[in-house]
């Protein structure tokens, strides 16, 4: 049994993949298989990926037909026979001590899985800029330490859900998958890791580079952003599984509709109206159970405000029209004000 399997999903990244691949190849750690799973290429990721293997037997190849990120990743899974697995994107890389650092880390906290930093960088100028999302500065106070979900509370939702950013136990993850044909499919699986996870561990250190470049999924599959709402469906009905629904409802609530629309706002016009009535359609029908266990209270302004625009909106113009006033009204504070400074 090979010490890490990296799981790496190919999809048209001939001018990233090499980066990649040198990245992985030439870690101080070398008992590791490499398994890419080139996801129906149509540029010349394959023959990279031949060229590559025919000089390093690590590397393994899976080809299929085009079936998205979370579909290769299962196939990965399913192939791999490390010890530990982590996950890489192909058009990342990762820094030279990584599996080395993690692999000895994790197995002498003897967690299930380990947390780390990533770093995004810009394809065009290389220029790095750490984003607290992928920092998780709130997990700094278990330095050193391991911990679970119940220490966290409900920070738990802040944790990247990024699974590029953990370095797993393989027998621990056996049962997960990623859904697939979806967008944001790593939000469920990782959720649920965290749920399962006895121990984990977070290395306030940067192991792993992501690069920010226009062809990115996040950045052009815009028809799929809509997806958010099923993945955070997911989110709740994980929760109930785990039991632990009650205390987080009203965090989970106010994380779905403000990031719901967020990704709204993100998507071109021509696909507004259909993400919009998916939006309506699924508040409609979580209305009754909402307003049932929901405590309003402690649910802040403006996801209220986009809760009841989307469901009182006859269409999207009326929906973001309706929480733009809000989010420009600033009679509340000027009044505020009048009255402090009085």
């Amino acid at each position: 049994m090979v010490k890490i399997s990296v799981i790496v999903p190919v999809y048209n990244v001939d001018r990233f993949l090499s980066e990649c691949l040198e990245s992985i190849l030439s870690q101080n750690l070398s008992d590791i298989e490499v398994i890419c799973i080139d996801d129906g290429s149509t540029d010349n990721s394959l023959n990279i990926l031949t060229e590559y293997q025919q000089k390093d037997e690590r590397i393994k190849i899976i080809s299929q037909e085009n079936r998205g990120l979370a579909a290769a990743r299962n196939r990965g899974m399913d192939a791999a026979c490390g010890e530990y697995i982590m996950f890489v994107d192909s058009d990342d890389y990762i820094t030279s001590n990584a599996l080395e650092t993690l692999y000895d880390l994790t197995c002498s906290k003897q967690v299930d899985f380990t947390m780390f930093k990533l770093l995004n960088f810009d394809n065009e100028t290389r220029e790095t800029s750490p984003i607290n999302y992928f920092n998780m500065p709130f997990l700094q106070k278990f330095e050193g330490e391991t911990f679970n979900h119940h220490d966290v509370g409900e920070r738990l939702f802040n944790i990247s859900v990024t699974a590029p950013g953990k370095l797993f136990k393989r027998d621990f993850i056996d049962r997960l998958r990623f859904p697939e044909d979806l967008l944001f499919e790593d939000t469920p699986f990782v959720l649920e890791a965290i749920f399962m996870a006895d121990k984990m561990y977070f290395l306030d250190e940067y192991m792993y580079m992501r690069r920010i470049h226009k062809d990115s999924i996040t950045h052009s599959n815009f028809s799929g952003f809509s997806d958010c709402i099923i993945i955070f469906n997911m989110m709740a009905d994980i929760t109930k599984r785990y039991g632990e629904y009650e205390p987080y409802k009203e965090k989970l609530f106010t994380q779905k509709v403000s990031n719901t629309y967020t990704r709204f706002m993100q998507v071109s016009e021509e696909y507004k109206s259909d993400f919009f009535n998916k939006i309506k359609a699924d508040f409609s029908q979580k209305q009754i159970e909402f307003e049932d266990c929901i405590d309003f209270r402690k649910v802040k302004p403006r996801a209220k405000q986009i809760y009841y625009s989307a469901l009182n909106s006859k269409n999207h113009k009326e929906f973001e029209k309706s929480v733009k006033i809000f989010d420009n009204d600033d009679s509340f504070f000027d009044k505020l004000f009048k009255k402090i400074f009085k």
